[in-house]
């Protein structure tokens, strides 16, 4: 997967057109009031992240992440100081909010992601009228490179039936509100 290439497909692209939306959320996303905080990276995409001052890279398993497919695959997980170089920022900080909901014809539907719920103003809304659509153009190309990787594929397949199910949770919806 060429990772520089779609990075490239993101830069200058944000949520709010030519805007920092983390002035809305005082950077949410960024913060590191949890030290576990942080991003999944997408498969290989860790060997872009070797060293780093602004960052740290914890090594799991998909069991322990408790991620498909729930067994010992590696998976690696930046976790941010809070403050970093736009321009390094890992492909799924660059995604954010979005989401592939896929199904099985490889057709997906760009959604929020379920921990934006949590922590972004946009995603209250549930309306990506709201973001700017060369963002969302940008993005929904990212993912469709993305889900050509079978290992991704099979992931974000597998999240989509549960996607769902989250919404409509009782307390997921408590949380949200």
């Amino acid at each position: 997967m060429d990772y520089q290439m779609l990075y490239k497909m993101m830069d200058q692209k944000y949520p709010l057109k030519n805007k920092d939306c983390g002035k809305l959320c005082e950077k949410a996303c960024c913060s590191n009031e949890n030290s576990e905080t942080g991003m999944f990276l997408f498969p290989e995409e860790e060997k872009l992240y070797t060293t780093g001052e602004w960052f740290r890279i914890d090594v799991l398993t998909t069991k322990e992440a408790r991620v498909y497919p729930y067994d010992e695959t590696k998976v690696y997980k930046l976790i941010c100081n809070g403050t970093c170089d736009r321009e390094k920022r890992p492909l799924a900080c660059r995604l954010f909010p979005t989401y592939p909901k896929l199904h099985e014809n490889g057709v997906f539907n760009m959604v929020y992601d379920i921990q934006s719920f949590m922590l972004c103003p946009l995603a209250k809304s549930y309306d990506f009228k709201k973001m700017d659509r060369e963002f969302i153009r940008s993005a929904r190309k990212v993912w469709k490179h993305l889900l050509e990787d079978k290992r991704n594929f099979d992931r974000y397949l597998h999240e989509a039936k549960q996607y769902d199910e989250t919404l409509n949770d009782p307390w997921f919806k408590l949380l949200r509100t």
